[in-house]
């Protein structure tokens, strides 16, 4: 199962960091759809994020593809500072389609700083 960790601070409810471990298991791996799709929406997220801020990303990874880490920039200015909040919101939105399809092998939750 792929488990979703989306960590947030307590006071403002934003996204800080990211992290995604294990894997979906819902087909050989190559022919995988779950982890597929969790894949292209968080690298999509990190290059979003990445070129509107020109930024390399700060991304922790397994070579197996079984963990990933990824850490929101700060000291951004306010605009980009809620730009990247609705992206990573957006991502939440796109793993919770996720979840909702495909309840036994991907998982989300929050975890609160």
């Amino acid at each position: 199962m792929i488990k979703v960790n989306v960590n947030r601070l307590k006071e403002s409810k934003e996204i800080v960091a990211i992290e995604m471990t294990g894997h979906a298991d819902y087909a050989e791996s190559g022919k995988d759809l779950v982890c597929a799709g969790a894949s292209t929406v968080i690298f999509g997220m990190i290059n979003a994020i990445s070129l509107h801020i020109d930024q390399l990303p700060h991304i922790e990874e397994e070579d197996d593809g079984g963990y990933l880490y990824y850490s929101l920039p700060v000291d951004l200015s306010d605009e980009d500072h809620r730009d990247v909040q609705l992206l990573a919101e957006a991502l939440l939105t796109q793993f919770t389609t996720l979840e909702e399809s495909y309840t036994e092998f991907i998982q989300i939750k929050n975890s609160w700083r």
